[in-house]
């Protein structure tokens, strides 16, 4: 069977909410191409996540080179704790010429309050 290539994703839209963010996840986890990225710390990402996702934090030296690896024709689901600065990383992801960015609008924050699933460090 051949495998999906990254091209053959859908465009993401440059945000979603927490409802429509659920469903891209859904139908595009798995796929080549496909990351959903945490720009928080890695401790924050160690109290509470998504889940099978990729941390890269915003705030680290390596970030601008950890995302220049990046595949540009990849499709990008990004959050952060109240969407500040994953709309940041989608500025700049954009800017650096990734065209299917998007921004979960609200953060993990209001992810959870949508009583929508998370990974704590409890679990």
């Amino acid at each position: 069977m051949d495998e999906a290539q990254p091209q053959s994703l859908p465009q993401l839209p440059p945000e979603a909410d927490p409802l429509e963010a659920r469903e891209l996840i859904a139908s595009l986890s798995g796929q080549p191409g496909f990351m959903l990225l945490d720009v928080r710390t890695p401790e924050e990402h160690e109290q509470l996540s998504l889940g099978g996702d990729e941390l890269i934090d915003i705030y680290d030296y390596s970030f601008m080179e950890r995302i220049q690896a990046l595949p540009r024709e990849g499709s990008y689901l990004i959050y952060c704790r109240t969407g500040n600065r994953s709309g940041l990383a989608c500025e700049m992801m954009r800017r650096m010429g990734f065209s299917s960015v998007c921004n979960l609008l609200g953060g993990i924050k209001m992810w959870s309050e949508r009583g929508l699933p998370v990974v704590s460090g409890e679990d």
